[in-house]
């Protein structure tokens, strides 16, 4: 049984056979966490809030790099044994290494029964959804990874079926999650709180949070974060608290670069890099993006959503308005079609 998994990014700067050391930091980090959640699965622990991989669940299996090979920016991860712990079998390894290529598999091919069955805990699950985000590039980093060179398990579609599985799993922990921004103005490392001023109400939230996330809260002290939680509303509907918090993430306003988009087997190439900017809206809890050229007005609680939500726009406008016939359309719809038809073509490849 195999023990290793490569990854071939490509795309940007990978196509000159570099990486950002971020890129490769993220790769690292996220896979061996998701072997920890492997392991921890198989085993049949469950976690609730936090989870903490044992010392006898890191002395079973380690994840090491090999050289990169010649042809491209490859990267594979091979399986050891480690440590004095006794394994539960001898192929634990190959098992384990077998199990998160079905995962990414099953990602990339969006079969969510497959995936709520590797993880049935909905909280672990979310876990090895982040796990996985993580550890591939960021979908507008302009660079995509294959694994074990299969274009069709590509990081393309494993994190738009990522971010669709953690959504659809947050939902089941609570139907009343709601995401809340503002401004980090307290840190108590020692109880894991953390304090939020909310932009409009100017109170302060008081949120629990789990240590994998330490290093990002002290980047972004006094900035904008995102919290998604139970949110108590006072009598006028404005948030006086936040409970059961599944998610803290910081706000990322950093331009969005879109070279294809691909929605329902549909694939269409920008003829040049095109970037789009978020904002915050008034209240600064919505993401706000504005294009005149193709007429966009969207806007949404993550920058997550905002990013697939562009995609769909688009799509939507390139058939009903760049398909359609100019003499189906008006003056301002001709004008929108001449707009696509010059950012954007069908690609088949």
């Amino acid at each position: 049984m195999c023990s290793e998994i490569s990854f071939h990014f490509k795309g940007g700067s990978a196509d000159e056979h570099t990486l950002p050391v971020d890129c490769m930091i993220n790769l690292l980090e996220g896979m061996r966490d998701l072997m920890y959640l492997t392991l921890a699965q198989q085993d049949g622990t469950v976690f609730n809030e936090r989870f903490r991989p044992s010392k006898q669940i890191k002395n079973r299996v380690s994840v090491v790099c090999k050289p990169s090979e010649s042809g491209g920016y490859y990267q594979t991860l091979a399986f050891h044994p480690c440590g004095t712990q006794v394994p539960l079998f001898a192929d634990e390894p190959a098992e384990v290494c077998q199990r998160i290529k079905t995962f990414l598999v099953d990602l990339a091919q969006n079969a969510h029964e497959n995936v709520a069955q590797a993880f049935p805990n909905v909280k672990m699950r979310i876990k090895a959804l982040e796990s996985v985000r993580k550890a591939l590039p960021a979908p507008d980093s302009g660079i995509y990874a294959e694994v074990d060179d299969e274009p069709l398990v590509s990081s393309k579609m494993i994190h738009v079926n990522c971010s669709a599985m953690a959504d659809t799993a947050r939902n089941v922990i609570e139907d009343y999650m709601t995401v809340v921004t503002g401004r980090l103005i307290r840190i108590d490392f020692e109880q894991k709180k953390l304090v939020i001023q909310h932009p409009v109400t100017r109170k302060p939230l008081d949120c629990y949070y789990n240590e994998e996330i330490e290093a990002m809260l002290l980047e972004n002290r006094r900035e904008l974060i995102q919290v998604t939680g139970n949110v108590v509303l006072d009598d006028n509907e404005l948030p006086q608290g936040i409970s059961d918090v599944v998610c803290i993430q910081e706000v990322d306003l950093s331009p969005i670069e879109f070279g294809e988009i691909v929605q329902d087997g549909q694939r269409l190439r920008f003829k040049s890099p095109t970037v789009f900017v978020p904002v915050l809206d008034d209240s600064q809890q919505l993401f706000v993006l504005k294009d005149d050229q193709l007429g966009l007005d969207i806007c949404a609680y993550t920058r997550g959503e905002i990013t697939e939500d562009v995609k769909s726009e688009i799509a939507f406008l390139w058939n009903e308005y760049a398909l359609a016939s100019d003499a189906d359309l008006t003056e301002g719809a001709l004008a929108l079609k001449r707009n696509l038809l010059t950012l954007l073509e069908a690609s088949n490849g």
